[in-house]
């Protein structure tokens, strides 16, 4: 069953010849079973098995070959495929053991602890570092999923610091798709909007108010002292070094980095994960348009006003806050308290609630007192906000909308932009196909009682004889598994975005 051709294959024939007959009969039983039944079976089939090996055994030796396999470089092999295009396979284990060890994986979450995370989360970033999409067979990349499956799984400690730093540190996009998906689950199981679980677990960094400092003294030569300056300046995460005269260096002193090239590594380390983890948490930040999503003052005071990475990021977006269960206001931050168009201060209660303004909201005098106010205040907002652009339906806009009907798009750059926004599309062939539509899935709840439903819109294109590698616009549309709904049913929020989202998608696939 086992392949000796790679390094865990070995590990694997090593322990057998070493272990007692009885572990050596139930590893042998639990190498059969693991490969005949799916994980959605494991608590019935697996987890009896584990508890006779013994649970610290067990994870004790999964650790080990966990260790080994995260240490095996990956090999790459090349390959034709039918049309003579050629193609690399990366690969870390041979056949049949990458799925037998992935399924081992799979079972590790039943005897989890903090070194079981630690190590699966290796396993993840760098069995998905090379990522490349048009690897296909990737035996490497499916220990990386499978490693996030089983990371997902583990209930015993809180698997969501992990899964972030994974999904951070990993380029593939469908890797990153993929713990978004995982992370929405466990946010599901916990009663909590995927935003909420994610807030409670992001790391600060060592940051306080956006800003951290430290020194390093030369051992060589004491007299040598180095200060670094963290600071988070215009939705940037900057690193700067200075003398001991506190002037400005261009880059880290040569002499810190042969005397601590550790500390210096985890130091820039540290500055660009920050900076991914702040863009992340802007990009669900403004995603929170399209949910409607709100903070009660007391979550939003904590998770971001007060939070060391996030709270300059705050005050550079203008809020609206419910007091008293009555009108919204729109009020700017600062330092955790608010101030109205008047210059007024707005007292909120910790049960407030507290969302993100959109513009739409804004009469024509207030939008401009806060585009004004952006301006005086020279704030860089993290994502598009005061000067969004604003959709507004028509009164001709109810089963169907043709406001961008007739612009030519090249197919190309269209599929490739919609897969980055999370669009499907399919390629548009003529004669053999004349029309096709981009679409693009949300929840949405269709009345205030009733739990979210899945919503879908459709961009409809329709091919062109003379251009096959070009499309023309059509109609836009509104479904519900496949049933025409009106836009009359959306919020005028929502109806704003996804209007937004479908001109984004324009702009750039546009031949013009």
């Amino acid at each position: 069953m086992i392949n000796k051709d790679d390094v865990w294959g070995n590990a694997v024939t090593e322990f057998f010849d070493y272990a007692e007959e009885k572990q050596q009969l139930l590893w042998s039983y639990l190498f059969e079973k693991i490969a005949e039944v799916t994980p959605r079976s494991y608590k019935k089939q697996i987890l009896p098995i584990l508890e006779k090996i013994g649970e610290k055994q067990f994870r004790k030796v999964v650790h080990d070959w966990l260790e080994l396999v995260i240490l095996t470089p990956p090999k790459t092999v090349f390959y034709e495929d039918e049309s003579g295009l050629e193609y690399e396979r990366n690969y870390i284990l041979e056949y049949p053991n990458e799925t037998i060890f992935a399924r081992l994986m799979r079972a590790l979450p039943f005897v989890a602890d903090q070194n079981s995370i630690d190590l699966l989360s290796e396993l993840a970033i760098e069995a998905g570092r090379n990522r490349n999409d048009k690897i296909t067979g990737i035996a490497a990349y499916k220990l990386s999923e499978q490693a996030i499956y089983a990371l997902a799984d583990i209930e015993t400690v809180s698997p969501v610091s992990a899964l972030l730093s994974v999904q951070i540190k990993l380029q593939s996009l469908s890797l990153k798709k993929l713990i978004e998906k995982k992370l929405a689950q466990i946010a599901k199981k916990q009663k909590l909007e995927l935003i909420e679980l994610l807030e409670n677990h992001l790391p600060n960094y060592g940051l306080e108010n956006g800003f951290a400092e430290g020194e390093i003294q030369s051992k060589v030569n004491p007299n040598k002292i180095y200060a670094y300056q963290m600071q988070v300046v215009e939705n940037k995460v900057k690193l700067t070094w200075f003398d001991i005269n506190g002037k400005e260096l261009k880059s880290v002193p040569a002499a810190l980095k042969r005397e601590f090239p550790q500390k210096i590594e985890k130091l820039k380390n540290t500055a660009t994960e920050a900076q991914k983890t702040l863009t992340l948490q802007r990009e669900r930040l403004e995603k929170t348009y399209l949910t409607q999503k709100t903070f009660t003052y007391s979550h939003w005071k904590n998770a971001y006003a007060n939070h060391g990475l996030l709270g300059t990021v705050v005050e550079n977006l203008i809020w609206q806050v419910q007091t008293n269960k009555k009108e919204w206001k729109t009020v700017w931050s600062s330092f955790g308290r608010f101030v109205d168009a008047d210059k007024n201060p707005v007292e909120a209660k910790k049960d407030d609630l507290i969302r993100v303004l959109h513009p739409v909201f804004l009469d024509d005098e207030e939008l401009k007192y806060w585009q004004d106010f952006i301006k005086q205040k020279n704030l860089k907002q993290p994502f598009q906000q005061i000067f969004r652009p604003i959709f507004e339906r028509t009164e001709e806009e109810q089963e169907e909308s043709r406001r961008f009907e007739g612009i030519i798009l090249n197919q190309k750059k269209l599929r490739t932009f919609a897969k980055i926004q999370g669009w499907n599309y399919k390629w548009l062939s003529f004669p053999k196909m004349n029309r096709s539509f981009v679409t693009f899935q949300f929840d949405y709840k269709l009345a205030l009682t009733e739990k979210p439903q899945k919503l879908e819109i459709e961009l409809w294109v329709e091919a062109i004889q003379s251009h096959p590698q070009n499309v023309k616009t059509s109609v836009v549309r509104l479904h519900k598994k496949a049933q025409a709904l009106s836009f009359e049913i959306l919020d005028k929020v929502t109806f704003s975005e996804l209007f937004r989202m479908i001109q984004r998608i324009i702009n750039v696939a546009s031949v013009e």
